[in-house]
């Protein structure tokens, strides 16, 4: 019981020091912005490595077009033809591996690029472009600071609601993590698109191959997370852009939240694992802390949803008063209060079939979830007024609806890692 009550009064500070942290987050990123003078590198001195399945042909066609001047391979995943032959008309380099396991994929083009001993590796997807100045930008990045991998900011092809959403959901916690751990460090990797040292990546790739080969999802995070326990230094670029494929439809946006909140649970179960969560910051337990509150939330108060299906004790209390006691302090008393009246309460049985008041705390355990986005929603918005003179409220009541029931069924389907999802 006094755990119960103390979880009730720490909770609430927790949060609220997670919203100035952020907020000091992103004075300080604004404020120690970098900007650096560039210089041309060699194209010889980069390959690039392409895992491919079942591409849109004119992307696929249009990322040959910007690259076939560089060293590059494509890792032709499961989806041969008509890829094979465009490939041989433009004599570009080429592996098939019947695998759809985009690590599987990787770790095979790493292992043959490895023999032309290039110092640099960049990892693209087949529906991603980059431009030559961004990939020069980020290789001065990756000199001056002895940075091992970065990342770049994502533009969707397509301007709509789902997009933006995303778009605005990455840069927030990007550009926070970055106020507080520096210009030259980061604890993310955008699949996308990452550039870093071959050698760097190569070994951290070789690790996966042995121990995480299966695990379709989570590829980019889990990179990150070996990268940061071998003390390397791991980056995101704001200012320097990929496009790549948008989403166009309500059910491509759940999927792909689905898809990221299954990566970070399975990513964070490895993590725990093999203590690489140690070597993250404090913002790396935050942003974990805030991504699965909902479910402690939830969990929490399941005791006294299964109390108020087992009694009626007090019901209209409860429908009249309770509710808006409880939204107004939001506090475990009253629950801690019913849970003794349940143990103590001989004629429970009497009442088991009666549940319209059911509704009541399920209101309550809602609105205690809506209370905690409503704070994630203010930052959201102060940072966006902040940074881009604009303020989409409507963007994160939309995901701050859905976001729940993502995580739930995330939670419960993690094991369906299907990288299949074109």
């Amino acid at each position: 019981m006094l755990f119960l009550k103390l979880f009730g009064y720490i909770l609430p500070i927790i949060i609220s020091i997670f919203v100035i942290y952020i907020l000091v987050g992103i004075y300080r990123y604004n404020k120690n912005y970098i900007n650096l003078d560039s210089h041309n590198f060699d194209k010889n001195k980069i390959f690039i490595l392409v895992p491919l399945y079942n591409e849109k042909l004119e992307n696929f066609k249009l990322q040959i077009n910007l690259y076939k001047k560089y060293n590059i391979l494509y890792i032709l995943n499961g989806s041969l033809e008509p890829y094979k032959s465009i490939l041989e008309e433009n004599n570009i380099r080429y592996i098939y591996i019947d695998e759809k396991n985009k690590k599987k994929a990787v770790w095979t083009g790493l292992d043959y690029i490895k023999k032309f001993n290039p110092e640099y590796i960049l990892l693209l997807d087949s529906d991603t472009i980059i431009t030559d100045k961004d990939i020069i930008e980020g290789l001065n990045y990756i000199e001056k600071f002895n940075i091992s991998a970065l990342s770049f900011n994502i533009l969707y092809y397509g301007n709509n609601i789902y997009n933006d959403l995303i778009s605005l959901i990455n840069q927030t916690f990007i550009y926070i993590n970055k106020g507080f751990t520096g210009n030259n460090r980061c604890h993310f990797l955008y699949g996308q698109c990452i550039l870093g040292k071959f050698g760097d990546i190569y070994d951290a790739y070789k690790l996966i191959s042995e121990k995480y080969i299966n695990k379709k999802l989570g590829d980019d995070r889990l990179l990150a997370s070996i990268l940061i326990n071998n003390n390397k230094k791991i980056f995101y670029l704001d200012n320097n852009y990929i496009i790549t494929e948008g989403i166009n439809s309500f059910n491509e946006l759940i999927k792909k939240f689905t898809r990221y909140m299954r990566s970070l649970i399975i990513i964070s179960i490895i993590d725990i694992k093999e203590r690489y969560i140690f070597k993250k910051s404090i913002f790396y337990y935050l942003y974990l802390f805030i991504s699965f509150l909902p479910l402690v939330l939830y969990i929490y108060n399941f005791y006294t949803i299964l109390g108020f299906i087992l009694s009626s004790k007090h019901l209209s209390i409860y429908i009249v008063k309770g509710l808006f006691y409880k939204i107004l302090y939001i506090n475990i008393v009253s629950d801690i209060r019913f849970l003794y009246n349940l143990i103590f309460y001989k004629n429970w049985i009497s009442h088991l079939f009666n549940y319209p008041h059911i509704f009541v705390h399920l209101l309550y355990i809602l609105f205690k979830y809506f209370v905690i986005s409503f704070y994630m929603i203010s930052i959201y918005a102060i940072y966006i007024k902040y940074i881009h003179k604009k303020s989409p409220i409507l963007l994160y009541m939309l995901f701050s609806f859905i976001y729940p029931f993502i995580l739930f069924y995330s939670l419960f389907t993690f094991f369906k890692d299907d990288w299949l999802t074109r």
